[in-house]
């Protein structure tokens, strides 16, 4: 009786459905911020992070605020100053005012710009201000 059972159960094992089975494929690490970078608004897209080569730069998030009452901002990555050749967006425009700054924070990154590569702010106004956490490596 129990060969039996023993057979039935490595039976229905064999065909259990693939996705019951979890697996990782490559690695599972966490790549953990250990950086920050302050900017103030200039009113066009701006260098925070200025790229090394042969370094990632890797974000884990930002707090940015703004002390009059409407401004906007976005983050993007690219090459030369203001990031303005092969520019990537990482964010859209985002809204931030005085009474709401626009927070994105956790432990690790979320976004990452290829060696080289600036992450920059573009800004609306001078009175936005902020910080990115991020790692480079």
């Amino acid at each position: 009786m129990r060969k039996i059972f023993a057979g039935l159960l490595a039976l229905g094992l064999a065909f259990a459905p693939a996705a019951a089975l979890a697996q990782a494929v490559g690695p599972t690490n966490q790549i953990m911020c250990n950086q920050s970078a302050t900017f103030t608004g200039t009113g066009a897209a701006a260098t925070v992070i200025t790229g090394v080569t042969g370094q990632g730069i890797n974000v884990c998030g930002w707090h940015i605020t703004n002390t009059a009452a409407t401004g906007t901002f976005a983050i993007t990555t690219g090459g030369g100053a203001g990031c303005g050749t092969n520019t990537v967006p990482i964010t859209g425009t985002l809204s931030v005012t005085s009474t709401a700054p626009s927070a994105d924070h956790i432990e690790y990154a979320t976004f990452s710009a290829g060696g080289g590569t600036n992450v920059c702010v573009n800004a609306t106004v001078t009175t936005v201000t902020g910080v990115l956490w991020f790692s480079r490596f």
